[in-house]
Order: C-alpha cells, then structure tokens, then sequence
C-alpha cells in the first residue's frame, strides 16, 4: 500500500511540474506568435514548428555581469584621471563606485533568489510564405522574461544580449543616478 501511495505521490509531482513547464512553453510560444506574425510577408500563412529551451540566465549572472561592466568603466575613469585627459570626469567615477556599492547591496539582499532565473533563451522556428509565395522554415533566437514576456528576437545568435532583463533594484539603481 505504502509502495502504490508513493508512486501515486511521485506520478502526481511529476506531472504537476510537467504541467507547469508546459504551460510556461505555451505562453512564451503565444508571446513570441504575437511579437512575429505582424511582421511577416503573409501573416496567415504562419505554421508553428517547434519551440526549443536553450538557456536560461540567473540574476547572480547578471549581476556578475554589471559588476565587470561597471569595474571597467571605472577602471577606465581612474586611467583617464591618472593621464589628466580632459575626457575624465570626476562625476563619471563617483556614480561607477556608487553603482558598484548598491550592487553589492541588492546581492546580498537578494541571497538565494538571485540563482532564479532571469530570461530564457529559445530557438522558435516556423513557417510561412516568403515575398514570393514560397513556404519557408524560418528559425529565431527569442529572449524571453520569467513571464516569458518577449525581450529580444534575432535571426542571428550574435544578436542575443549577453545579459538580458536585468535584476530586481537594477532599473531603479540606475534612474536614481
């Protein structure tokens, strides 16, 4: 009895999570239709192919990645400072340490949360008629939010951002100035 309760629990987990992962797919499959088809050749000639997860980005690793960003410009600063050119820029300095303090303080606020994960990253590909009537496959790399609200489309892997959607207190660090 115990053993069937157990796989009863085990199936019903699996299937819940299953669930969850296929609705997520789904959203983001409908969010991306929306952000492409208008601008296709011939709208109602779209065939949905397939939808592929590739990667995913945490807000540890965009935090990582505002930190270099940061430290470079600020290490550029002090270079400029130590050479008295005219293009360095007391102010500049002073707002790259700020910007480093203050992330330095929503990483720690954000502790575990910041292994959550900040974009996807899909292959979509589908098919619809070209300029000339043709049906053709076509293949895009998509960005999307956690709430698979689309951030980025490229046909080209290249055109991916490197550290997309930010982090929490992010966008409000940098309007505050």
């Amino acid at each position: 009895m115990k053993k069937v309760l157990l796989i009863s629990m085990s199936i019903l987990i699996f299937s819940c999570q299953s669930n969850k992962s296929e609705s997520k797919k789904d959203t983001a499959q409908s969010n991306i239709e929306k952000s492409i088809k208008p601008n296709l050749n011939n709208p109602e000639s779209y065939e949905f192919v397939k939808l592929t997860l590739i990667d995913s980005t945490s807000y540890s690793d965009n935090i990582e990645s505002r930190i270099e960003m940061f430290k470079t410009s600020l290490d550029r600063q002090k270079d400029l400072k130590e050479s008295e050119s005219v293009l360095y820029n007391s102010e500049d300095l002073k707002m790259y340490d700020r910007y480093l303090i203050s992330i330095d303080s929503i990483k720690k606020e954000m502790g575990t949360k910041g292994n959550d994960a900040a974009a996807y990253t899909y292959i979509f590909e589908m098919r619809s008629n070209n300029a000339f009537g043709a049906k053709v496959k076509q293949e895009f790399y998509v960005q999307t939010t956690p709430e698979q609200e689309v951030l980025n489309v490229t046909e080209d892997k290249g055109g991916l951002y490197s550290t997309p959607n930010g982090f929490p207190g992010y966008d409000e660090m940098i309007n505050n100035k």
